[in-house]
């Protein structure tokens, strides 16, 4: 047994016997922990008390026989999509009851429309512009309004943005196919909603319903049924900056 693993054992037997058997103590987890699945299995079954998370964008039948085997019977797939339209905007004007600035109405519908809801993409374009904001209040004092606008917007949308939230950019390109990334790279070339047989036409054919709606399932894009585009305007730049 590796040292790591001893420690990890070792954790939980601290854990096992400071609870008991009430306890519930709850682990995530990345789906990229493919190699650690029996130890994860092994310790599961061994600790009733503990539950195990998984999140990705993948689903286990997505993901192969390596983990529909590891947790066949034993995993429940719980869907964790976007925030609405009204939960965002809740999100961006309050994020905290003592919360004290706020958002031009203007300003509010822009950041839904980068985000599309995405609440690490919220949090880091909020946390951009409070921290802008800050540093003006720093130098003005009080007489800095405490009222954000469209025009506080532009200045924080810079390579520093992108550098902030590439764990979350990388994190969707590495999980996806080479197909889906060839139509990311396609639709990334322009904002405007794209129509699946031009969208085809541009892609050079290929299965281009299956990785659409890989792309759908997984909230990369969204259609109207007849239109295509990303559900992400932040996402969508950061391809375009990749290609």
């Amino acid at each position: 047994m590796s040292s790591t693993k001893r420690q990890g054992e070792g954790l939980m037997e601290k854990r096992w016997r400071a609870c008991g058997q009430s306890a519930a103590t709850i682990l995530a987890f990345r789906w990229s922990l493919r190699h650690g699945l029996p130890y994860l299995r092994a310790i599961h079954q061994r600790y009733r008390w503990l539950a195990l998370i998984f999140g990705g964008l993948h689903t286990l039948d997505e993901l192969g026989r390596d983990y529909q085997s590891a947790f066949y019977g034993q995993a429940e797939h719980i869907r964790v999509g976007y925030l609405t339209h009204d939960d965002a905007i809740q999100l961006i004007t309050q994020p905290h009851p003592d919360f004290a600035l706020e958002y031009s109405p203007a300003l509010r519908e822009e950041l839904f429309r980068l985000t599309y809801g995405q609440p690490f993409l919220i949090q880091r374009l909020c946390w951009e512009l409070v921290n802008r904001w800050n540093e003006r209040f720093l130098a003005a004092g009080e007489a800095t309004p405490r009222t954000l606008e469209m025009g506080d917007l532009a200045p924080v949308l810079t390579d520093d943005l992108y550098a902030g939230a590439a764990y979350y950019f990388d994190g969707v390109w590495s999980n996806v196919t080479e197909a889906e990334r060839r139509i990311m790279e396609v639709m990334a070339s322009r904002e405007p909603a794209w129509g699946q047989e031009e969208l085809a036409a541009a892609t050079g054919g290929g299965d281009l319903e299956t990785a659409l709606g890989l792309l759908r399932r997984h909230d990369v894009i969204v259609d109207d049924g007849v239109r295509v585009r990303f559900a992400s305007e932040l996402m969508r730049q950061w391809v375009a900056r990749q290609v």
